[in-house]
């Protein structure tokens, strides 16, 4: 069980990598992040009926606890999902990936506040090395304007809004899977999502703000059809990693699962220098390392 647990995060953590640079690319093409929500998850939702279509009974004989749980998780998610995808489209991967670590402390502050539970030295630590190491993070260089260090400011706050949603929501997706199962779980938290994308799309649109989907008329057919792969991309890099997280939530404690994940962050600093030519990525790598060694102190500290 140990080696399909370690392929497992791996695969994740491929699957989440893949994601960021795919929803980054689209971004800049000019898709608007609600956008990019809705349709991706949509893929998703499809792609898993079709792989492994659940049974109206078994839908039907589902206990009222689990639409609750799962419906709160969807919901959460999918708003977590616009403000990630825009914090990394905004952003620099190389800023924002790291900031994954600030889900366990998080998770941390929520439990001294509400659950009135007393984090230990080593949890109390790895808080102090996640604060220290996002300070490191998005320390000015005499290179960089003011403007540019607004900008990844703004980023990292809606990178955090984001991480505080997903994580709420994946307290609520783990007490779904044990109302039911894995696929089911997996198939209706990806339907319910997917319709609450399309559904944040109508608002905003009639709202009066632009949601673009950005297919104009000077678009040539080779365009629309790299926009069409990158759209399917995506759907197939989150199959993988919201069915791989799925998974790993059912066999091993949430905390241990995202303190594994926490690996990814390292990879997308070294992707966002290799792909998008982002700067200052030594001292990202360090900030990065500081972070990711300060969650997993908290996730497993008694």
């Amino acid at each position: 069980m140990l080696i399909w647990i370690v392929l497992a995060t791996l695969g994740r953590i491929a699957g989440s990598c893949l994601a960021s640079i795919v929803q980054k690319r689209l971004f800049m093409a000019g898709q608007s992040s609600t956008m990019i929500v809705a349709i991706s998850i949509s893929m998703v939702a499809i792609m898993a009926l079709v792989l492994e279509p659940a049974g109206i009974t078994e839908l039907v004989e589902l206990p009222a606890v689990f639409w609750k749980f799962i419906l709160i998780s969807a919901l959460l998610d999918t708003f977590g999902n616009v403000l990630l995808v825009h914090s990394v489209g905004a952003g620099e991967l190389s800023i924002v990936g790291p900031l994954n670590s600030y889900k366990p402390l998080i998770a941390t502050l929520l439990g001294i506040f509400i659950l009135q539970e007393v984090p230990s030295v080593l949890g109390i630590f790895g808080m102090v090395a996640i604060l220290l190491g996002s300070w490191l993070l998005i320390q000015r260089t005499s290179a960089a304007s003011l403007d540019v260090l607004k900008q990844h400011r703004q980023a990292v706050a809606v990178r955090l809004g984001s991480i505080a949603l997903t994580s709420v929501a994946s307290i609520f997706l783990k007490s779904a899977i044990e109302s039911s199962s894995v696929s089911v779980a997996f198939q209706v938290w990806a339907i319910l999502s997917a319709g609450l994308g399309w559904l944040v799309v109508g608002l905003r649109k009639s709202s009066g703000r632009n949601v673009r989907l950005q297919i104009a008329s000077h678009r040539t057919n080779g365009t629309l059809k790299m926009l069409g792969f990158e759209y399917l991309l995506l759907g197939c890099s989150l199959l993988v990693m919201q069915w791989l997280t799925v998974w790993l939530f059912s066999q091993i404690a949430v905390g241990y699962a995202l303190a594994l994940f926490q690996l990814a962050s390292l990879v997308q600093v070294g992707l966002g220098k290799r792909i998008f030519c982002e700067q200052q990525t030594t001292r990202r790598m360090i900030a990065a390392l500081v972070m990711s060694a300060g969650a997993m102190l908290v996730l497993l500290s008694p």
